[in-house]
């Protein structure tokens, strides 16, 4: 049997609120560092603090977020591993409603600095 590898059935929950995500898209940016001297014949460089973010579509609401929350964040996929954000801020949040059609809304997630209420 060929391994599955459909987003059907992954779940995001975000402090209390849990709903499945019509999409989701993870980057793990790392904020290379340029270190490129003189005297190198290429660009060199080495890995800065990482920079996860993470930007979620969902059918309807998820709860009562809305950009400023802060709580964790964990993306549970059908394959593979959890994805997660301890402390989570919800930089963004964007509802789209189409005339007879989807409610949908877009939710982006960072690290933050602050602690869930």
């Amino acid at each position: 049997m060929a391994t599955k590898y459909s987003a059907a059935g992954t779940t995001i929950a975000f402090g209390s609120d849990i709903t499945e995500a019509a999409s989701i898209e993870w980057k793990d940016g790392g904020n290379a560092l340029d270190v490129t001297t003189t005297a190198d014949t290429t660009k060199k460089y080495i890995a800065g603090v990482p920079d996860p973010e993470c930007t979620v579509e969902v059918l309807g609401l998820l709860g009562s977020s809305v950009a400023g929350s802060v709580a964790a964040l964990t993306v549970t996929p059908t394959v593979g591993a959890a994805l997660t954000i301890g402390q989570a801020l919800c930089s963004d949040r964007s509802v789209s409603i189409g005339n007879d059609g989807k409610l949908s809304v877009n939710y982006t997630f960072k690290p933050s600095a602050n602690a869930p209420p």
